[in-house]
């Protein structure tokens, strides 16, 4: 017990040893003085990462790539007032994608609140239904009962974690001191806490009753039943979850459209999975009537053109599997069974289905597209870049075993329309839970961090500039982060919007354009920079990159009017080789 000082410091260091002993090997905080104990006990902790990040917006999003990466929860840490507001982003993403956070905003003691204190705001329930759980600890007295504090995080823990994973708060009152001064302290139970403190063990284990298959026959009997049966898979985010989403791939006798951020397109695991389905649906309308379903089987998250959405709604029969959050956006589901994917991928129903009669048809629309692309998305020449042929060349380049964040917007629309697959390992990840082009950057970063591996970020110049102070967060990280900013001055995606018409107010009021590049934010965080215009430089430009062990920031400057004109005579020219050959 000589260890703790004080009181303030002893539950401090309770709550973050705990978060140890439970498997979480992360934790992210800003610098605070009402926070100061809870990061120092982060820092002590022998099995813990500690990342300090410069602002708690930035920190945040870090935690949440941490969380994506490895799919263990995170601790994110901050003081009071506004810097806990500035989670708000992250922990919005995090519950939409079921994400797991551990929050930990210190406050002020109770008998400061609404009396003019500085730096003090009402916390309680601060992040509302954005949380699976939110609590008030009280500030440490001398002789409290230490359990609470041990008790209150495992229990945080098994809400972050269960069926319905996804953030939780914790806020924690502090009184002075705040430092590591000495204080004289005593807890009520000191001998319980002696014992707990000899071991390596959590105070609690929650153990989770495994449900079972109830629902297996009657599924079983569905899918056998399919005579034109279509999986589809939209984003996954956690490892477990792609490693299962491609056993199930490998085993359904179905078509299996793989959104960009699935899993299983790199490496691509079937030749039943179609690379191009949303590109398919896109050029060719009718093609949704000549592919109909009679059952589509849909898992993991949203996919990255509505399109998808739209055609599984339109099926006789949907059903969503997941546990948690449910994604059928039309409400057009008739059934839902929440059974994990690794549940899914071993039902013994698979090997008694019949081969769908739409594979075929899949098969060979997909093998169309990609001949289209490969003679239009030329990786060679000299010709002006556009965005379509950017994201093509990012997957091009990727070297195997990293990771390619995807920014919101278009970029990920564009990776799933054009940029492929392959054979190589690769991990794709983006924030579509609530689809903000906010914290792309440390999102990354966290991915980096947690996994000591390369990360590829892809995004446009308006995302970059939202989180612009996560720059010097990258230049810290051994990852490393490899950049990739398509600069085409302002939003390039509501140039495909109606509201692009009216050119005299569209510049002013959503294109936004600012004028200017990103040299300089490379040279003041010290990444290496290039600049590309042209395809024949920007292959050149990645591959150096890529194959640097030093972060980078590579800049494309592109046309916006231009790269929307060439996203459209793309998607016509696939829709003419689609009605002449399938």
């Amino acid at each position: 017990m000589s260890d703790w000082p004080n009181i303030n410091a002893a539950c401090a260091s309770l709550l973050l040893e705990e978060c140890a002993r439970q498997g979480i090997r992360h934790a992210v905080a800003s610098p605070g003085s009402r926070s100061a104990l809870l990061v120092i006990a982060a820092e002590r902790c022998a099995t813990m990462q500690l990342t300090m990040v410069i602002d708690e917006r930035s920190a945040g999003f870090c935690a949440l790539g941490m969380a994506r990466a490895t799919g263990t929860a995170a601790v994110v840490m901050t003081t009071s007032g506004t810097a806990a507001v500035n989670l708000y982003p992250a922990v919005v993403e995090a519950s939409q994608r079921g994400t797991p956070m551990i929050i930990l905003t210190a406050d002020r003691p109770v008998e400061l609140l609404d009396c003019g204190a500085n730096q003090t705001i009402r916390q309680s329930q601060l992040f509302g239904s954005f949380v699976r759980w939110s609590i008030d600890l009280p500030a440490p007295l001398s002789g409290c009962d230490p359990r609470l504090f041990l008790s209150t995080i495992d229990q945080a823990i098994a809400h972050a974690t269960g069926p319905n994973a996804g953030p939780v708060h914790i806020n924690c009152a502090f009184a002075e001191p705040l430092s590591l001064e000495s204080k004289p302290w005593s807890f009520a139970t000191g001998a319980s806490i002696r014992r707990w403190k000899s071991s390596n063990e959590p105070w609690r284990k929650t153990h989770s009753q495994h449900v079972g298959l109830r629902d297996a026959s009657e599924l079983e009997a569905k899918f056998s039943a399919a005579r034109r049966g279509v999986l589809v898979v939209g984003g996954l985010d956690d490892p477990d979850s792609v490693y299962h989403a491609r056993a199930l791939a490998q085993r359904v006798p179905w078509p299996v459209i793989a959104d960009i951020a699935s899993g299983l397109r790199f490496p691509h695991v079937s030749n039943r999975v179609c690379v191009h389905g949303s590109l398919i649906l896109r050029s060719v309308p009718e093609m949704i009537a000549a592919c109909a379903p009679d059952v589509v089987l849909r898992i993991g998250g949203p996919c990255a053109w509505k399109q998808v959405d739209e055609w599984c709604a339109k099926a006789p029969q949907l059903i969503v599997v997941g546990q948690g959050m449910r994604c059928d956006p039309a409400h057009a589901a008739m059934d839902h069974a929440s059974i994990s994917l690794a549940e899914l991928a071993g039902l013994d129903g698979w090997k008694d289905c019949n081969n769908s009669g739409a594979l075929i048809g899949w098969q060979r629309a997909d093998a169309t597209v990609q001949s289209v692309l490969q003679s239009q998305l030329t990786m060679k020449g000299s010709k002006s870049l556009d965005e379509p042929s950017v994201a093509r060349a990012v997957f091009f380049n990727a070297p195997e075993e990293c990771t390619v964040m995807l920014s919101s917007s278009m970029p990920v629309r564009d990776a799933d329309a054009f940029g492929g697959a392959s054979d190589r390992v690769l991990r794709v990840a983006a924030n579509r839970g609530a689809s903000g082009i906010d914290g792309i950057l440390a999102t990354a970063a966290g991915h980096a961090i947690a996994t000591a591996s390369p990360v590829i970020v892809l995004l446009g110049d308006l995302a970059a500039w939202h989180d612009a102070s996560s720059f010097e967060l990258i230049r810290r990280v051994k990852g490393p982060v490899h950049v990739v900013i398509v600069n085409n001055d302002g939003g390039g995606i509501f140039e495909a919007l109606p509201v692009a018409a009216d050119r005299s107010l569209f510049e002013k009021l959503f294109a936004t354009p600012h004028g200017t590049n990103f040299e300089g934010m490379a040279r003041q965080c010290s990444l290496d920079y290039r600049k590309a215009e042209t395809t024949a430089v920007l292959n050149k430009a990645l591959a150096d990159a890529f194959a640097s062990p030093q972060s980078t920031l590579t800049e494309v400057k592109i046309d916006r009017a231009s790269s929307v004109a060439r996203r459209r005579v793309l998607m016509d020219t696939v829709g003419d080789a689609l009605r002449t050959t399938v």
